[in-house]
């Protein structure tokens, strides 16, 4: 679903941003205007710039998703979770204030009517950069039907898959790619990782899978990935 600003106010003004001063002194805000922000982090000015934002998101103003992942950042970083590249389980079941405060952030964007992918992929990121992956799988359990139709949610969930070392799930969330439209060559190059290659069938999925990307899909870094793999599945066996 595409995303759209709010009901209310010129919908000519979306692409108008309110920008927020670091002592969170700013101008009202018309409906149908989005939320960006040039400075929050310099403490005490930047909670009241914080929850002025929070209180634009609450209201349906659609925010940018650089100013999301801002605000997202600053109440992690005002929880003050320990950061670990994955938390112990226990963790995601008592998570820090911060983290719960991303929660109720992601809350709004699913209630939202400019709901779309890109911003619940910002904040699943999020979740998953301070090392809350489960979180994100468990999110992604519960509401399966928006995260996967829609590609930058399906991607972020892929990458939390595979950086936990769930292969066969995120095996099965990325064998779709090819019906896609927008996919970036990194989720196929976390499909071939994930991709067994022992067997002769499974060389040739492998095969077909790096010259279909390769051919398909716009290069980035890992397009030396993927022609490296393709040749190691066309190599003869020792």
């Amino acid at each position: 679903m595409p995303a759209t600003g709010p009901l209310l106010g010129n919908p000519g003004q979306l692409g108008v941003e309110l920008r927020i001063a670091r002592a969170g002194a700013g101008g009202p805000l018309g409906g149908g205007a989005a939320i960006s922000r040039t400075g929050l982090g310099d403490q005490p000015r930047e909670e009241p710039a914080y929850q002025k934002m929070r209180t634009f998101l609450q209201q349906g103003l659609r925010p940018t998703p650089r100013a999301l992942a801002t605000l997202a950042s600053y109440a992690l970083e005002r929880g003050k979770p320990k950061k670990f590249t994955r938390q112990p389980g226990w963790r995601s079941r008592y998570p820090h204030s911060g983290v719960r405060e991303v929660q109720a952030l992601l809350d709004m964007v699913d209630g939202a009517p400019w709901q779309s992918g890109i911003y619940r992929a910002v904040l699943l990121q999020q979740l998953s950069d301070v090392g809350y992956q489960r979180l994100v799988v468990r999110y992604w359990k519960k509401h399966r039907l928006v995260v996967e139709c829609q590609v930058e949610s399906w991607e972020e969930t892929s990458r939390t898959l595979v950086a936990l070392g769930q292969k066969r799930d995120a095996r099965k969330l990325l064998a779709g790619w090819r019906h896609r439209h927008g996919v970036n060559m990194s989720v196929v190059a976390n499909y071939i990782s994930c991709c067994p290659a022992l067997w002769s069938s499974q060389l040739r999925h492998v095969r077909s899978t790096c010259r279909d990307a390769l051919a398909g899909l716009p290069h980035d870094h890992c397009a030396r990935f993927l022609v490296h793999a393709q040749a190691e599945a066309c190599a003869p066996p020792r």
